[in-house]
């Protein structure tokens, strides 16, 4: 019993100790691969990550340095060379212009002479350049520089006036055609100037201090209207232009000379758009309404009339109407005004599109008048459009007068009477005074100083082109071979023969 207790106590004993350092063995080796494992992928990606970071980091400021290297080397030397050709070419320009100066003036003149020579050239066109206004729609505003306005007030206001020196005034009045709940359109202008009031009207109508007058017609000496093409041109002695085409359209002109001197809707033409929202009381404002209602006339039609207010018609209109409207206007940014593009931003004309159909989607002319007022805007920056068609706003002329319409015609179209003002004095500035010999009617000044011009009393008229100027106009125009006469083209040796011409 005894040796079998000894047996197992020591075989007892043997096991525990050999379980003990195999276990303790196999626990080391296992740990010390272990780690050894870790340990070495650990520091494997620790260094590649390093290595490659540093690379990187090394490549790309290497190639920073050299570019930065390189581009300032390249600049540096196409700097150098083309301010040599710069400085070299002035030069010589100089030397050639300063040789051209008479020798016997002083060195001060010449000096003053070449200084002067420069600052023409360099300013004249900024500075004496004419400015333009126009209106159209329902109604868009383009402002002598060049910021459009949309406002839809329904009274008379001042569209363009010298407030400086009172020298003119040319007024505007709204009124809402039925279309539209809140929009208005430009229904006639006004202009007064060297004491007499003439008024534009609907349908091509003109009235001078409250008369109707036949067309064309002198106000002696200081204003001319008269018809052009399909609508009424108003030229005065001080430089002031107005075009009206009797329906929604009207343009003020204006020579450089006028510049920072006028207010109203237009502006006040000082080359600085930023400040054209300027209000009567000398405040700027972000609100087209609070702008227009500022300017309205001291006189109205009607009484007294409410203020306008913001709209934007597409909100009212709907998802829907929008997307027509978009979809019709985009002409305007079709190939057919594709050169257009680069002289009149189309951008403005495009919003004034949408603004407008979405009001009166089912009337054509809405998107008649823009197109046309775009078109007639590129035709002022020298880029002729031909895009009317058959289908899209087509213009008929009377094919048995021999009229053809022309999307850019003469201002002022040749006649029988300017055909022989011009041979008679050819390349002056005159005036003729031609009694009609088919008609025995007497014209002459009336007691206002003003001259009748029609075709059966005295009529006054102009060589061709002096009283024209840019822009062209659309409309029904003779071909270049024929004259105007009694509303039809002749040829010019068929012109019957003008009696009485006297040139002052």
């Amino acid at each position: 019993m005894e040796v079998k207790t000894v047996v197992k106590t020591v075989m007892k004993s043997v096991l525990k100790t050999v379980v003990k350092t195999v276990g303790k063995t196999v626990v080391k080796t296992v740990v010390k691969t272990v780690v050894k494992t870790v340990v070495k992928t650990v520091v494997k990606t620790v260094v590649k990550t390093v290595v490659k970071t540093v690379v990187e980091t090394l490549v790309t400021t290497v190639v920073k340095t050299v570019v930065k290297i390189v581009v300032k080397a390249v600049v540096k030397t196409v700097v150098k060379i083309v301010v040599k050709t710069v400085v070299k070419t002035v030069v010589k320009t100089v030397v050639k212009t300063v040789k051209k100066i008479v020798v016997t003036r002083s060195v001060f003149a010449q000096l003053c002479a070449l200084f002067c020579l420069v600052f023409y050239h360099t300013y004249s066109y900024i500075l004496w350049e004419p400015g333009t206004c126009i209106v159209y729609g329902d109604p868009h505003y383009r402002t002598f520089d060049g910021v459009t306005l949309n406002f839809q007030g329904t009274c008379r206001y001042i569209m363009a006036k010298d407030c400086q020196n009172d020298l003119f005034s040319v007024e505007v009045q709204h009124d809402n055609r039925g279309v539209g709940k809140d929009v208005a359109w430009a229904q006639n202008l006004t202009v007064e100037v060297a004491g007499a009031r003439v008024d534009l009207l609907q349908d091509l109508g003109v009235k001078v201090n409250g008369e109707m007058v036949d067309l064309p017609y002198l106000y002696e000496p200081h204003i001319l209207v008269e018809r052009s093409g399909q609508a009424l041109l108003l030229t005065t002695k001080i430089g002031l232009r107005v075009l009206w085409d009797g329906q929604h359209y009207g343009e003020v002109t204006v020579p450089g000379s006028f510049k920072s001197r006028l207010c109203g809707l237009c502006g006040n033409f000082n080359s600085f758009p930023q400040d054209d929202l300027r209000l009567r009381s000398g405040h700027t404002t972000n609100s087209h309404a609070t702008f227009g209602n500022s300017w309205k006339a001291s006189t109205q039609s009607s009484g007294k009339c409410a203020d306008a207010r913001d709209i934007v018609p597409c909100i009212g209109a709907g998802y829907r109407a929008q997307k027509i409207a978009t979809s019709k206007c985009s002409i305007l940014k079709s190939a057919a005004f594709s050169r257009c593009h680069r002289v009149v931003p189309v951008a403005p004309y495009l919003a004034s599109c949408v603004y407008d159909l979405c009001v009166c989607l089912e009337e054509p002319s809405c998107l008649c008048d823009v197109i046309a007022t775009y078109a007639r805007e590129c035709a002022r920056a020298g880029v002729k459009v031909e895009w009317r068609t058959h289908d899209l706003c087509a213009y008929s002329c009377d094919a048995s007068k021999g009229l053809v319409f022309d999307e850019c015609g003469p201002v002022c179209p040749q006649t029988c009477a300017t055909h022989q003002a011009s041979r008679a004095q050819y390349g002056k500035n005159i005036t003729t005074t031609i009694n009609n010999n088919n008609n025995n009617n007497n014209g002459g000044s009336s007691s206002d100083g003003s001259s009748r011009v029609e075709g059966g009393g005295d009529l006054v008229v102009y060589p061709a082109g002096q009283t024209c100027f840019k822009p062209c106009v659309a409309g029904c125009q003779c071909t270049a071979d024929k004259v105007l006469h009694n509303g039809r083209c002749i040829n010019p040796q068929d012109c019957p023969l003008l009696e009485d011409v006297k040139l002052v």
